[in-house]
């Protein structure tokens, strides 16, 4: 099973873009975000994990 959840974010000037709000790092952490607090209400879910996915926490822990 798969679960998609969307957000869209739309700037005031009714424009869509997500630059302006999060940056790579701030969805991926979201993500887990979303993740944890799924397990914790008692889901069994797992995150997909891309390729992209290691450069994003090579850089979140080298901060």
């Amino acid at each position: 099973m798969e679960l998609r959840i969307s957000f869209i974010p739309v700037m005031e000037e009714y424009r869509l873009n997500a630059n302006h709000i999060f940056s790579r790092l701030d969805l991926a952490m979201l993500q887990d975000d979303i993740l944890n607090q799924m397990n914790e209400e008692g889901f069994d879910l797992k995150r997909a994990v891309s390729i992209n996915q290691e450069d994003i926490e090579k850089y979140f822990y080298s901060m």
